[in-house]
């Protein structure tokens, strides 16, 4: 989500510019490259999180090493150098999408949880993304909707999200009820002890009593 709002504040028709008229243009060229770095390190880091046995580690921490590699070049160096970087980083960025589809065939085949709605929003801004790379290279004429991609993406990973919460909570309930009933069996059982072992002391104490008797008897005797 912080990718994306950083995306769609500085793209397009710049709407930083609604929310700080006097955003310095470095602040923003810098956002905008940076949301576009971090996409798909932020995106695996996501699946890893609900998925991590279809996350392998080691591409997970490639895509974050060549994220802060392009990233130290946005922060270190003029625009004049860094704005060539996105040509650079593109490899990168289809290389991950193929990774995040990939993920997400096989957690789809495997009927994981949620995978089918994550898979949805996947594909709503893939297309999305596919329609403005037309539009750019000037062979659709379909105008921009990439907006509406992070739109979906955004809905959609948040009802899985919520999802998630609800059914944690519900687990929760359910844990909580079998603790209490678990504690009310442990009182009845404990008391229901303590009880037999009062009338188990009571039994011994009569059986022991006249053997008492008995032996005061002999000592009077003496």
């Amino acid at each position: 989500c912080v990718a994306i709002l950083a995306r769609t504040i500085t793209t397009g028709e710049k709407l930083i510019f609604v929310l700080w008229p006097a955003a310095p243009f470095s602040l923003y060229t810098m956002l905008e490259y940076l949301s576009y770095f971090w996409g798909i390190p932020f995106a695996l880091q996501f699946f890893h999180e609900l998925y991590p046995q279809y996350v392998r580690p080691r591409v997970h921490q490639t895509f974050h090493v060549l994220a802060a590699i392009f990233s130290a070049a946005v922060l270190f160096t003029p625009l004049t150098i860094y704005s060539h970087t996105s040509y650079l980083y593109m490899p990168v960025m289809v290389a991950g999408v193929v990774a995040v589809a990939w993920l997400l065939a096989r957690v789809t085949q495997r009927n994981e949880p949620n995978a089918l709605a994550l898979t949805a929003g996947f594909v709503v801004l893939a297309a999305t993304v596919l329609n403005d790379s037309l539009n750019t290279l000037e062979i659709l004429r379909t105008g921009y909707i990439v907006q509406f991609g992070f739109l979906a993406i955004v809905l959609f990973y948040a009802a899985v999200l919520a999802a998630r919460f609800s059914r944690a909570l519900d687990e929760s309930e359910a844990a909580g009820q079998k603790l209490a009933v678990a504690n009310e069996t442990l009182e009845s059982r404990v008391a229901e002890r303590t009880v037999e072992l009062e009338r188990a002391k009571g039994l011994a104490e009569d059986a022991n009593r006249p053997a008492q008797i008995g032996r005061a008897s002999c000592r009077e005797r003496v």
